[in-house]
């Protein structure tokens, strides 16, 4: 059973649990390939993972001159900014629990799971990128 929706005005795909967890794994996807939530999922559906596995949109791309200051930055930091409503979002559509989230990311979605980690966006139990 795969969800899609929305939360936090980012579009996600969801799934399942293995078992009967309630926990909640937050996964981004790369700018690359896999570069779309359903990609993500796809390529890696952590499918032994007793938690929920929610693959977010990354943001738009910023525009300006530069690329990275004006396209790659802000893509990331509004990703980061929106954390908190996307898990208070996920736990109120998919019935997640309240403890900290796994993180996991490639790409633009690994630094949207390390700044997250590091700047204590929310409670966070581990991450990987």
């Amino acid at each position: 059973m795969t969800i899609t929706g929305e939360a936090a005005g980012a579009r996600f795909v969801a799934t399942p649990p293995a078992g009967h967890s309630r926990r909640l794994v937050v996964v981004w996807h790369l700018l690359g390939e896999p570069g779309t939530p359903e990609a993500m999922a796809e390529a890696l559906p952590l499918a032994g993972v007793d938690a929920w596995r929610l693959y977010a949109a990354l943001p738009p791309w910023g525009q300006g001159p530069d690329q990275v200051l004006d396209g790659y930055v802000p893509l990331v930091e509004s990703a980061v900014a929106a954390m908190p409503a996307l898990v208070a979002a996920a736990r109120r559509q998919l019935g997640c629990d309240d403890g900290p989230v796994d993180l996991v990311g490639g790409s633009a979605g690994g630094h949207i799971a390390l700044l997250t980690a590091s700047r204590r966006v929310v409670p966070v139990r581990r991450w990987r990128w």
